[in-house]
């Protein structure tokens, strides 16, 4: 969300909602009927502290809008937009020094 994820804005709401929520639950299952409210007070409590964080994500969530269809994944390292490993090592080791021997040969 705004190149933050939940955790980085709201740690101490992220703490109260179920490991198992976390990992399965998705942003649009989350946003139907407000499922992920309830994940929250199934949690427990949250502080004044907690309160406070969740009003902010509360803006920042309702200021998305979810549409039907299926994310796009763009690789931005290769000019095709696919993922190549030969890309993903290029971009790791960039910057590197580099031995070539056998480009002498």
């Amino acid at each position: 969300m705004h190149g933050y994820s939940i955790e980085s804005l709201a740690p101490l709401v992220f703490t109260v909602v179920a490991p198992r929520i976390r990992k399965t639950r998705t942003i649009s299952e989350a946003f139907e009927n407000e499922t992920w409210l309830d994940d929250i007070r199934r949690g427990g409590g949250l502080s004044w502290l907690g309160i406070l964080e969740f009003l902010r994500l509360w803006d920042c969530i309702m200021g998305f809008e979810l549409n039907d269809q299926e994310d796009r994944h763009i690789w931005t390292l290769d000019a095709s937009g696919c993922y190549l490993s030969k890309s993903a090592y290029r971009a790791y080791f960039n910057g590197a020094i580099t031995f070539e021997p056998w480009r002498r040969l």
